[in-house]
């Protein structure tokens, strides 16, 4: 019974490594001049050769890294009528653009005729404690800035 199992195993091997070999004669036609032509010996002492490509080589990875948007922070949203002030806001986005498109999906923006500058500036990491949660998005009046200490120009 011990010869027969061993003589099973020993032809699984050759069967295995005659697949083997005709898998690296059909690579060595597919593939003229590779490493894989190159392969002799048994197959435990042969090298690993993948045929595959890597899925993303180094340059892809810092242009994909360099695509990616900034994350959301706290932007300082203010409109400027022709001779007023008609209001400022804080609202989380990731750009400039961003900010003004969140104040108009608030319905906090003013209004396209109304407003003839819009300032836009990102709120550093170090000043958000100044913000409180309850003046950020929503349209804040003169005297609400002059609270988080905004200067009033027309006084």
């Amino acid at each position: 019974m011990g010869a027969s199992k061993g003589s099973r195993s020993a032809a699984f091997v050759v069967r295995n490594y005659m697949i083997l070999e005709e898998a690296r004669h059909l690579a060595a036609s597919l593939y003229e001049g590779d490493a894989v032509n190159k392969m002799q010996g048994p197959p435990c002492l042969q090298p690993i050769v993948s045929l595959r490509r890597p899925f993303m080589t180094n340059s892809s990875r810092k242009i994909i890294a360099e695509k990616r948007p900034p994350t959301a922070g706290l932007w300082f949203v203010s409109f400027s009528g022709y001779s007023d002030f008609l209001g400022a806001a804080f609202v989380r986005a990731r750009d400039k653009k961003a900010a003004i498109q969140r104040t108009l999906d608030l319905h906090i923006h003013p209004g396209p005729f109304k407003v003839a500058d819009v300032l836009c500036l990102q709120v550093p990491r170090k000043d958000l404690w100044r913000v409180p949660v309850d003046m950020r998005d929503h349209l804040l009046r003169e005297d609400e800035m002059e609270m988080l200490g905004g200067k009033v120009t027309n006084k």
